[in-house]
């Protein structure tokens, strides 16, 4: 009987370590991740002062923007996300997560970013930035933007009003009003009198 569960010990031993194996073949690790984010950003020039951040929790990757130097457009922190995707595109990942700062804001399909990574640099750019809100749910699980139908000058509009209010929801409007209460705290408080003025 003892040689019996010995075998059995022995058989859970190998089966444990195939799958801590395995476990560690799966996905990028954390030091991975920040090493891609940061090739990401050395890799192209137009990337620079952006400061983006990658992470993983079980199958679900999180894309988070920490900030953007003024100088910087909605299209820019889009490109990162992009070429984020492509080097990411071998993954499985089950949801990728925009975030600012460590807050979720929408969910993508892990199967959207990898087509996405998969077709960067084929793919039409216009394309695939009028068509990325609708892919979107928000953090609530409800589609974020509606599929648009119409004529091409409806859907160019419409599309690209979506892109924008994306981006202020995902990151923008945050920093915009960061920025504000910085201006807002170097403005004097008192003033001089008329007459010292005139």
């Amino acid at each position: 009987m003892s040689s019996f569960n010995h075998a059995m010990g022995q058989v859970g031993l190998v089966l444990l370590t195939m799958l801590l194996a395995f476990a560690g073949v799966q996905g990028a690790s954390a030091a991975d991740l920040g090493a891609i984010a940061n090739e990401v950003i050395r890799s192209d020039p137009r990337n620079t002062g952006i400061d983006i951040a990658m992470s993983e929790s079980g199958r679900e990757l999180h894309f988070c923007v920490n900030n953007i130097q003024s100088t910087h457009s909605p299209m820019d922190v889009f490109r990162t996300f992009l070429q984020s995707a492509v080097e990411l595109k071998e993954e499985s990942y089950t949801a990728v997560n925009l975030c600012f700062r460590g807050e979720d804001k929408f969910v993508l399909a892990g199967a959207d970013f990898r087509v996405l990574g998969e077709e960067y640099g084929t793919q039409n750019p216009a394309y695939t930035v009028r068509t990325f809100p609708e892919k979107l749910m928000d953090m609530t699980g409800q589609v974020a933007y509606p599929h648009h139908k119409g004529g091409v000058l409806y859907l160019l509009r419409v599309q690209m009003e979506d892109f924008r209010d994306m981006h202020g929801k995902w990151y923008m409007n945050e920093l915009l009003a960061e920025i504000k209460t910085e201006q807002d705290a170097q403005r004097p408080k008192v003033f001089a009198p008329d007459e010292e003025v005139f």
